[in-house]
């Protein structure tokens, strides 16, 4: 039983190393969302100030043009004022003339506002443009580091599957069966080391007289907490251990998995 628990645990090995890649591949696209929606967020700013700039410089233009038509105006009366012999026309013009001038004078205070605003929104277009490249650019080079990721892990989980049928062909078909049956429904973790007393994968304490049995191997027991397959780590020879980074993503993370698939 001890070399069929070896076995099952290899396997198992493998089995967290492909359902860890996969999952890293699963999150891969998330990231990259996120970076799109800041950029879009960026473009939507850079579009908005860019267009109200657009705005105020056609009004300005306006303004500007609508003040010479007033100051040509202006002049053509003063003109005139000059040769106005009756006193009531003059004066009726010349009241004419001094309204103009506080219209031209009040168009001349918006149309310098207008400037300074203009000033102002065309440092914050520029700046939220070059925001917006060096978002592009960051967003273009982890396009391109994500690409190279997804071929890596790719890659690693097309040598783990064909690793994972050598393991495969080693474990006992009915032990299998039931590895395979508690992994589907336990975040792709069907077996837990026992350390101390302990399931490393819920961590919690087994009950003496199966923590006895377990140190047996001579039959298959699972954890009455989480259901999966236990299997003692033991000491010296008889010794079945899981890879460090293998066993340390188990117990930080199979609690978090076991949550999310049930």
């Amino acid at each position: 039983m001890l070399e069929h628990l070896r076995n099952l645990v290899n396997l198992q090995e493998v089995d967290a190393k492909i359902h860890r890649l996969k999952k890293e591949r699963q999150e891969i696209p998330e990231k990259l969302n996120d970076l799109e929606k800041e950029l879009e967020k960026a473009n939507l700013g850079y579009t908005e100030q860019k267009a109200r700039l657009i705005e105020v410089q056609r009004d300005h233009k306006i303004k500007e043009q609508a003040l010479d038509d007033e100051e040509e105006n202006l002049k053509k009366w003063q003109k005139r004022l000059l040769e106005i012999k009756n006193t009531r026309e003059y004066v009726a013009l010349q009241r004419e003339i001094e309204s103009q001038k506080r219209s031209n004078s009040q168009r001349e205070e918006e149309i310098l506002l207008m400037l300074e605003e203009i000033e102002v929104l065309g440092k914050n277009v520029a700046l939220l443009e070059e925001s917006y490249k060096e978002l592009e650019k960051k967003r273009d080079s982890e396009k391109a580091a994500v690409e190279q990721k997804i071929i890596e892990i790719d890659k690693e989980v097309q040598r783990l599957d064909k690793e994972r049928r050598e393991r495969l062909s080693k474990v006992e078909p009915e032990l299998l069966a039931k590895y395979e049956h508690i992994r589907d429904r336990r975040a792709g973790i069907g077996v837990a080391l026992v350390r101390d007393g302990h399931c490393l994968a819920c961590m919690m304490g087994l009950p003496p007289q199966l923590y006895n049995e377990l140190m047996r191997y001579d039959a298959v027991h699972t954890c009455p907490s989480c259901g999966r397959i236990l299997v003692w780590e033991g000491k010296g020879k008889t010794a079945i251990h899981l890879q460090d980074q293998t066993a340390k993503g188990l117990e930080e993370n199979v609690e978090k998995n076991d949550d999310k698939s049930n």
